[in-house]
């Protein structure tokens, strides 16, 4: 399969962004409305290098339909480590 092909298969995911206000401090978590393929991965990790207060996760569809405001609460708290979201089940943090 060429990488081409590669990019292009849709994956039963959903995207969820967290960013911290340069003002204020806040923590707001959000689904990203956008396809789940390589491209957007690829995009996206882009943007996060570029933008430290976004961090971009990849959450497995029914998993993120089951525990949607446990995901949600983890996300949200100050301290929120790779290993400890990532410990919560289908989720993983892109790049970083």
């Amino acid at each position: 399969m060429k990488d081409e092909e590669k990019a292009g298969i849709e994956t039963n995911a959903v995207f969820l962004c967290r960013e911290i206000s340069k003002e204020t401090g806040q923590i707001a978590v959000y689904e990203l409305d956008v396809p789940v393929d390589g491209h957007m991965i690829f995009c996206l990790r882009i943007r996060q290098q570029f933008n430290p207060e976004l961090r971009y996760f990849a959450v497995g569809a029914n998993f993120y339909a089951e525990n949607k405001s446990m995901i949600f609460a983890a996300l949200k708290k100050r301290r929120a480590t790779k290993a400890d979201i990532e410990s919560l089940g289908a989720i993983v943090e892109l790049g970083r």
